[in-house]
C-alpha cells in the first residue's frame, strides 16, 4: 500500500517522468517573453500572410532593400524635381552658376531688371515707370511713375567716381551717389525728366564700366573735378585731383618717400587711404607730381612688384 501511495505522489510531483516540451506558437527560433509566458506575435503572423501570394507561394524578397542614391532619385522623384536638383548644382568652368540672370535687353526696352555687369562687379539696373509704392526703396518720395537707373557694386573704389564723371559729363540726368572712402557699398541713382535720357546715360555707364579691367594699380587724374568727384573724395573743387588706385598705405609711403627725397618741399597735398593715394593741389603741381610718381610707381603699375 505504501508503494502505491509513493508512486501516486511521485507521479503528481512530476518525478520520474519527463514533462512534454512546450510548443512555441511563434515558430522555431523565436524567443519567449520574460517569465516563461509565450504570447503569439500577431504582427509577424499577419506579415507572413501579406507576403504570401495567391496560390500559397511566398513572394520572393529582393536581394537588396537599400537602393543607391541615384536609383532613389530616378525612381522616386518627379522629372521636374530631378531637373531642378541637377541645374541647382551645375557650375561653369569659372566656378560661377551656369544659370545666369536674364539680361533686360532680351525681354524688351521697357522691362525692369539688370541690363549689364562688369568684370569688376559693377551692375547696371533699369526700372522704367517704377511704381510709386517702390520709390522709397531708393530714397525717393512717392510720385507719379518715374524711370530710374541704378549702378551698384558691393565695394566702393575711386575709379567708379572717375567713370561716373566722364560718362555723365554731357548727360542731362541727375546722379545721386552713395560712395564710401572705407570701401563700403557703392550706388549711383540716375533720374531725368525724359525716360530715354536715363536709359541712354545708363547704357553709356554700363559700357564704360565693362571696359574697366581693374587689374593692378593705376593712376586716375581729373584736372577740373566735378562737384560730385570733389565731394566724394573730400577735395576742393577749384583744384586738380589725382588718385593712384590699388596701392596699400605702405607702398604709398614708399612712393612719397622717394619723391620727397628729391623734392623736400612738395607743392601739393596728399592723403593715404588703405587702398589708394590721393594727390590734390594746383593743376601744374599735380601734373608734375603725377609725372614723377608715375616713374617711381612704374614697377607697381607694370606688375613687376
Amino acid at each position: 500500500m505504501s508503494d502505491l501511495l509513493k508512486a501516486v505522489v511521485e507521479e503528481a510531483l512530476g518525478r520520474g517522468t519527463k514533462a512534454p516540451a512546450r510548443v512555441n506558437p511563434l515558430g522555431p527560433g523565436a524567443s519567449p517573453q520574460p517569465g516563461g509566458f509565450l504570447r503569439p506575435n500577431y504582427q509577424q503572423e499577419n506579415r507572413h500572410k501579406r507576403l504570401n501570394v495567391p496560390g500559397g507561394a511566398a513572394a520572393a524578397m529582393p536581394e537588396s532593400s537599400s537602393p543607391s542614391g541615384r536609383e532613389f532619385i530616378e525612381n522616386s522623384l518627379s522629372p521636374l524635381l530631378r531637373l531642378a536638383l541637377v541645374q541647382g548644382k551645375t557650375e561653369s568652368a569659372e566656378g560661377a552658376p551656369a544659370a545666369a540672370e536674364p539680361s533686360c535687353g532680351e525681354r524688351g526696352d521697357r522691362c525692369a531688371g539688370m541690363i549689364g555687369r562688369s568684370a569688376g562687379g559693377v551692375r547696371c539696373w533699369y526700372y522704367p515707370d517704377l511704381s510709386p509704392r517702390l520709390c522709397p526703396e531708393f530714397g525717393l518720395y512717392p510720385s507719379p511713375p518715374v524711370t530710374l537707373g541704378i549702378v551698384s557694386a558691393d565695394a566702393s573704389a575711386p575709379g567708379q567716381l572717375f567713370v561716373l564723371e566722364e560718362a555723365l559729363k554731357n548727360e542731362t540726368v541727375k546722379a545721386e551717389v552713395t560712395w564710401s572712402r572705407e570701401g563700403g557699398p557703392f550706388e549711383a541713382r540716375l533720374t531725368a525728366k525724359e525716360p530715354d535720357a536715363v536709359r541712354r546715360a545708363l547704357d553709356r555707364l554700363c559700357a564704360a564700366f565693362q571696359r574697366e579691367t581693374g587689374d593692378g594699380p593705376r593712376i586716375l587724374v581729373s584736372p577740373e573735378p566735378s562737384a560730385m568727384l570733389a565731394r566724394q573724395l573730400g577735395t576742393g573743387q577749384d583744384e586738380s585731383v589725382a588718385v593712384i588706385e590699388g596701392l596699400s598705405r605702405y607702398r604709398s609711403v614708399a612712393l612719397l618717400d622717394l619723391y620727397m627725397k628729391k623734392n623736400p618741399n612738395p607743392d601739393f597735398r596728399y592723403r593715404m587711404e588703405p587702398a589708394y593715394l590721393v594727390i590734390t593741389g594746383k593743376k601744374d603741381s599735380v601734373s608734375e607730381a603725377v609725372r614723377a610718381l608715375r616713374q617711381a610707381a612704374e614697377p607697381y603699375l607694370s606688375g613687376r612688384e
